[in-house]
């Protein structure tokens, strides 16, 4: 029977105790798989489903896919809706349900039910603060927390509706807290962890749902499950929160917006009922041939309604029921290195499986040939390795661990004596040389080398949630000091972060002793995780960062997987080095009895202790063996593996196994324990090397950590985070200079086919006509050379090449000549600047025009690139020094100070005194600070007035202003800087991202009364006005153009007092923050134009130049660009930080302009609603004088079906044909003159890359429409058209190559869409909605894109 439970009643509920939930382990959970597990395990619950119609008892299937038919009707849990990504699985599991296919196990998965474990526990916290806060629960009377049971489980059915009833009847009781709320409607099923009694506003009672996760950020998946339980509080009539709520395992407790969400869940709710009822009345098993294939249409979807008969969805091809049928099907997946882009361009020429892509020779559509030739050679030697395992099986031979031939029965090698195979099948892994040259240039071999593996516990933690890991062994080998000697295992172990902390001392301790014995060492390691593990560990301890940092810069770090990548081929499907060994590690195979995989290492890792923890030392002591031994191996088989590599680097390009190519069949020798280790670490230093020892943190990383501990953890007062994000400010630009590089250094390590189709690179066509001399090898003034190509060739998708771009040439190593290659690299470089750029119509393919730069030595040997790919980061020293200035006096200490401690000496803690200072303000989220009074109020819509007031008064404090699209921001701010000049005499600075926007600016500026002569810059371009024919397609400006350091003459002239009082001056970061062009305060006020795209790190930064800050933007448009990982939000944009999550500034810290003159009310609307909170509104009169006849004003959608475009669709791209045809000659009032017919000036299309910029402007113009607009939303920010036709270009979620979060971020969309006055078409495949994301945020997204079709006009767009 059921069970509702309440707990004793205590005090009101802080919004505190949300963010600290207090600890219970005595608490548990009952998860909907294990209620399912309960319940299959149960044979009352009758026989399996046979057909449609056929009523039963219901039984819900292992790991929570809880359908039964029930009056022959499906009914499916949230989690059938959240793996619905894969319909074939979703169907598959329903046939197992069905009994029409034997029920699939998938393995055990040791991490999964480790994370469940901790995640019950955190859920449990959160129950036990709810408990101690909220109290009991008494059926009738409000308050308290009710908890719904299903008590009498054998009779789970039944309870099926009393539970969902007692759900309902706590709420109408009032109760605080439901807890395992039940729903169910005949349809769907589901328990909602929590649903939280709260009130909005208005004081109204509503009820949010609650729900606890162990991460720090929340998955698409848990935001669709709420959705889906506030979905069924909406259809019983309760007021549900617009938020629903989560809380995370570091204490932190996030919201996220329930309308966006529930559009996706609707959505995939939609189409999980219709394909569930379709697959039942089809009465067949799921059919893996129709469902792989994007080109095929299964069965279901003749039973499907209209409404989604147009689904794109097809097999994910990775999930574990796809994995079974690539297998069998022998699938084109299997290839090592596909993508899936690129199987489904290889689909669409009849390329189904490995056999196919292995004699497949004709070129694929938008497929380069260097990866279409790499992936036919992978597919070759995979499909020679299938067919040897299938003949050995017909001859009653299975493979061992090793890969090696036993016989089935026996389990004994075969003797070759006896041997009657037509040719040999062993070695069953064979390999091809492809690029010796990359074997070649490995390091040398050295005594000191070192081969290191770690293992680590991503999941450890002493507080129940996710604390970023424990790194608990460092292992290496070491050489023998004899050739055939034993090799030296070396271990350094940590079970706690204090242990962590000195392991890495030690390690770094004994690398840098081996390093001054052995200075030619080097430390291999197989893929990049140790390098990367190494930082991380560097920067949490605060130790020996420059020390890790200088291993990698050096070359001593050698990342041996894009050497086996580069050089050779495998016949295997993974190139994991666990795939690799049987080329090379011969009779010693791993221990099939102990820890085979990292999985199982980390779930032997917490229950060895957890087992210590409980005094089992004897299982803790025999755990770390087998760990070692796990360990030991993999830094075996990286020794192994490096002595291969140089074995086979003898070998010519195109030598394969078979030819009798070097194998190693010898068994490992003896591995000696650490004691050698152990001597060098602990003996003394060598004296040339002085404190060899010394890992004390740098000053400037001892400020960071001063700051941290004076912030300390979340959750924080407004201060302490402001004084975290000052710590990470310090760190900003280094950290978003590191992604760059890290992908510079591996594309010079991986083959051009692995990175050949990322963004902004050229593969140069590999014969005579992709390289033209345009000027041949000269000598410059410095010693250098330098010469001017034109390099053609494919480019990556999405690469938005452009004139005057800084970029690298790259060079196979047997081109580089006296060029440099780090060790394991495959290319080397040389630096270059785009002069010229041109993209062929389709945006595959570009002439790029290069000035390249490189030594006399290298210039001799006459080589030619083989690609160019992005230059490296602008250095940003000013700006970090600005930083860094701020961060000295906030701590009470400077740089200087800290770096005069001692090695060995603690950091002091930071005496924070946090300054009046208007960078600092937006930091802490202040309102603004006047010298009077409070801020002005609006009057008849006269923001200029109120913001120029606002301004004057600020009082070393900042100011907000948000001015969303068609408001006249550019406008009013113009004239609130021409007032504060005219009227004060202030010098102000303006500031933005980007020179374009600062000159737009100081335009508008001078258009609004200001003399040019009062107004200056560095122009981008200078125009000579004595020669414009220089420069014909840049106008003379309105304002003084400034030198190279001109800055400070000109701030001097208008203070001087026989002068003009007061000038505007604009510049960019780099100018703001250049002491020797503006001085630190010298600024009365500084503007920050597009501050919504302004990080808060450079906002700090440019705020030492002035007084003051007026922040100018919109945080809802175009979104602040970064790159790098963070601990804190200091890439935040400085509006968006001040916003505090909420689409609009709040009127406590600025000023939000609500009327829009460009967007006619009914588009307006549907902006408002995407980005706005419904704030924002059209300015009647001007916005309906407009008129396009046969027009709906407002939103419109066309859908164009196609398959396998990333970033360019010429199906899209002949739609805005055919749509922009129609448009034109249409009557158009435009509100400013007698009715006209609409000309293509009046069209603007934004497309969602370059590459379909590109496209459709070639379509455009074969068409003859020459003036029709087109660009991207970065190009037509600030312009406006009559209608705007956005085109997105890719087929489908998985074709993306910047993830669906970019291509229908909000942001970006508000941008495209508002640019119209009269009316936006959207233009997209409708495999656009057929993934749900990965990421919370980006479903968020998704279900922002979703309402605005749901807001679309039906029917053509003109009507005639």
């Amino acid at each position: 029977m059921l069970a509702v439970r309440g707990v004793i009643s205590v005090a009101t509920f802080p919004q505190a105790v949300l963010a600290r939930p207090v600890i219970n382990p005595a608490m548990s959970r009952r998860h909907l798989g294990e209620l399912a597990r309960e319940i299959n395990a149960d044979e009352s619950c009758g026989e399996p489903m046979s057909a449609p119609g056929h009523s039963l008892d219901p039984s819900p299937l292992l790991g929570g896919f809880l359908v039964f038919l029930q009056s022959g009707v499906v009914v499916y849990s949230p989690t059938d809706i959240t793996l619905a990504e894969c319909p074939f699985a979703l169907l598959r599991k329903l046939d197992e349900k069905l009994d029409w296919a034997p029920r699939f196990e998938p393995p055990a998965n040791a991490m999964m039910e480790r994370a469940a474990r901790l995640g019950d526990a955190h859920e449990a916290r959160v129950l036990n603060e709810y408990q101690a806060q909220f109290g009991s629960y008494t059926p009738g009377s409000p308050g308290g927390i009710a908890e719904i049971d299903t008590a009498g489980r054998e009779d789970f059915h039944a309870s099926l509706i009393p539970a969902r009833d007692a759900t309902f009847a706590a709420i109408a009781d009032g109760a605080d807290v439901v807890f395992q709320a039940s729903f169910f409607d005949g349809r769907f099923y589901g328990r909602a962890d929590f649903l939280l009694r709260t009130r909005n506003e208005d004081g109204e009672i509503e009820y949010a749902v609650v729900d606890t996760k162990l991460t720090n950020k929340v998955r698409s998946s848990a935001l669709m499950q709420m959705a889906a339980y506030a979905d069924q509080l909406l259809a019983a009539g309760i007021p549900v929160a617009p938020r629903v709520w989560v809380h995370h395992g570091n204490g932190v407790r996030t919201d996220h917006r329930l309308a966006d969400l529930i559009e996706v869940y609707r959505a995939e709710r939609r189409i999980v009922e219709a394909l569930l009822d379709a697959h039942v009345a089809n009465q067949a098993i799921t059919d893996w041939e129709t469902w792989r294939d994007p080109a095929s249409t299964p069965a279901e979807f003749a039973h499907l309604p209209s409404a989604i008969a147009g689904l794109s969805r097809r097999a994910c091809g990775r999930c574990d029921y796809c994995a079974q049928e690539v297998a069998r099907t022998r699938d084109v997946q299997l290839v090592h290195g596909i993508r899936a882009t690129q199987r489904t361009r290889l689909y669409g020429q009849g390329v189904r499986t490995i056999d196919d892509l292995a004699r497949h020779y004709v070129p694929v559509p938008r497929m380069p040939a260097i990866i279409q030739n790499r992936l036919r050679r992978q597919a070759q030697m995979q499909v020679e390795q299938l067919n040897r395992i299938s003949e050995a099986a017909s001859q009653g031979l299975e493979l061992d661990g090793g890969m090696r031939l036993i016989n089935s029965e026996t389990g004994e090698r075969p003797s070759k004596a006896t041997d009657s195979f037509k040719e040999p099948l062993e070695p069953i892994v064979r390999f091809e040389v492809v690029e010796p040259r990359v074997l070649r240039a490995l390091p040398a071999p050295s005594p000191g080398d070192l081969y290191f593996d770690f293992e680590g516990d991503p999941m450890w933690t002493t507080s129940g949630a996710i604390e970023g890991g424990l790194e608990y062994l460092f292992g290496l080998i070491e050489e023998p000091m004899d050739p055939r000697g034993p090799e030296i295992y070396v271990t350094f172990w940590a079970h706690d972060r204090a242990e962590e902390k000195q392991a890495l001392v030690d390690f770094l301790t004994y690398v840098r002793r081996r390093r001054a014995q052995y200075p030619d060492m080097h430390i291999y390691h197989y893929a990049n995780y140790e390098r990367v593990a190494l930082e991380r560990l560097a920067s949490r301890h605060d130790i020996g960062f420059e020390e890790v940092l200088t291993l990698s810069r050096e070359g001593v770090l050698v990342d041996l997987f894009p050497v086996v990548r580069n050089a050779v081929v495998i016949s295997q499907p993974s190139y994991s080095i666990k795939k690799l060994e049987p080329l090379y590690m011969g009779d010693e195979l791993r221990d099939s009895d102990g820890v085979t995989n990292g999985g199982d290492s980390v779930a032997e890792y917490a229950a060895a202790i957890a087992a210590r923890a409980e005094g089992d030392h004897a299982t803790f002591t025999r755990v770390m063996a087998e760990l070692a031994d796990y360990n030991r191996y993999d830094c075996v088989s990286t020794r192994r593996l490096v002595q291969w590599l140089r074995d086979i680097a003898t070998l010519e390009a195109g030598t394969r196994s078979d030819d009798g190519a070097a194998r190693s069949d010898d068994a490992a020798p003896r591995v000696r324990s650490s004691e050698p280790a152990q001597a060098l670490l602990h003996e003394p230093a060598p004296t040339t090397h002085g404190a060899i020892d010394d890992f004390a943190p740098t000053a400037e990383q001892r400020l960071i950590s001063s700051l941290l501990s004076a912030a300390g953890p979340a959750p924080r007062t407004a201060d302490n985070d402001a004084v975290a994000l000052l710590a990470a400010a310090v760190d900003y630009h280094r950290r978003e200079d590191a992604p760059t590089w890290f992908a510079h250094f591996e594309r010079l390590a991986l083959p051009v086919d692995w990175w050949a189709e990322t963004r902004d690179v050229l593969v140069v066509d590999d014969d005579p006509s992709g390289v033209e001399i345009l000027q041949d090898w000269e000598l410059g003034n410095r010693g250098s050379a330098a010469r001017v190509l034109a390099l053609r060739g494919t480019l990556g998708a999405g690469s938005t090449p452009e004139a005057g771009r800084d970029v690298f040439a790259l060079y196979a190593l047997r081109d580089a000549g006296a060029l440099t290659a780090a060790p394991g690299a495959a290319y080397a470089t040389t630096y270059a600047k785009v002069t010229d750029v041109t993209v062929s119509s389709d945006g595959t393919r570009a002439t790029l025009v290069i000035r390249e730069t490189a030594t006399p030595e290298f210039a001799a040997a006459k080589a030619t690139p083989l690609a160019v790919t992005p230059g490296g980061p602008i250095a940003a020293r000013s700006l970090h020094e600005a930083i860094a200035t701020v961060a000295e006096q906030a701590a009470g200490h400077s740089r200087s100070d800290l770096d005069r401690l001692a090695p060995g000496e603690d950091t002091p803690r930071a005496q924070v005194r946090l300054v009046d200072h208007p960078g600092l303000d937006v930091l802490r989220r202040r309102p603004p600070r006047l010298v009077r009074g409070e801020l002005p109020v609006v009057r008849n819509g006269h923001y200029i007035n109120a913001i120029t007031e606002a301004t004057a008064a600020l009082n070393n404090s900042a100011l907000a202003v948000q001015g969303p699209p068609g408001t006249g921001k550019t406008y009013v701010g113009a004239r609130v800087i021409t007032r504060l000049v005219k009227e004060l005499g202030w010098k102000i600075g303006v500031v933005a991202q980007s020179h374009a926007v600062v000159e737009h600016l100081l335009d508008e500026i001078v258009e609004a009364g200001l003399p040019g002569a009062q107004v200056g810059k560095k122009p981008r371009i200078p125009v000579d006005p004595n020669y414009p024919e220089l420069t014909p397609d840049v106008p003379i400006p309105s304002w003084t153009q400034l030198g190279y350091n001109g800055h400070a003459a000109f701030l001097r002239e208008h203070s001087d007092p026989g002068e003009a009082q007061g000038c505007v001056i604009g510049g960019t970061a780099w100018d703001m923050t250049n002491r020797n062009r503006v001085r630190e305060g010298e600024l009365d006020l500084l503007v920050i134009d597009e501050a919504g795209q302004f990080s808060l790190a450079n906002t700090l930064a440019v705020s030492t130049s002035a007084r003051r800050l007026l922040l100018l933007g919109d945080p809802q448009q175009l979104p602040q660009v970064t790159q790098g990982s963070h601990d804190e939000p200091v890439d935040t944009s400085a509006l968006s930080w001040i916003a505090n999550g909420a689409n609009t500034v709040p009127a406590t810290h600025g000023y939000f302009i609500e009327r829009t003159w460009r967007m006619h009310p009914e588009l307006c609307d549907a902006v408002s609603h995407l980005s706005y909170d419904d704030r924002l509104h059209s300015q009647i009169a001007a916005t309906t004088g407009r008129h396009l006849a046969g027009v709906k004003p407002g939103i419109h959608v066309r859908t164009v079906t196609h398959r396998g475009n990333s970033s360019a669709s010429p199906e899209e791209a002949a739609e805005v044909v055919v749509l922009a045809q129609q448009l034109i000659g249409a009557p158009w009032q435009d509100g400013k003159g007698p009715e006209r017919p609409l000309d293509p000036a009046d069209i603007l299309v934004v497309a969602a890359y370059n590459a379909h910029v590109t496209l459709v402007r070639a379509a455009l113009d074969a068409a003859g429409l020459q003036r029709v607009r087109a660009g991207t939303v970065d190009k037509f920010q600030g312009q406006e058209a009559a209608v705007v036709l956005v085109s997105l270009a890719a087929s489908s979620a998985r074709d993306i190559p910047r993830g669906l979060g970019f291509l229908l971020n909000r942001n970006r969309l508000n941008v495209a869409i508002s640019r119209g006055q009269w009316a936006a078409v959207l233009i997209h495949s409708p495999g656009l909605a057929d993934t749900v994301p990965y990421d919370g945020a980006a479903m968020a997204d998704l279900g922002a894109f979703l309402a605005l079709g749901a807001r679309s006009h039906e029917g053509p767009l003109v009507a005639r």
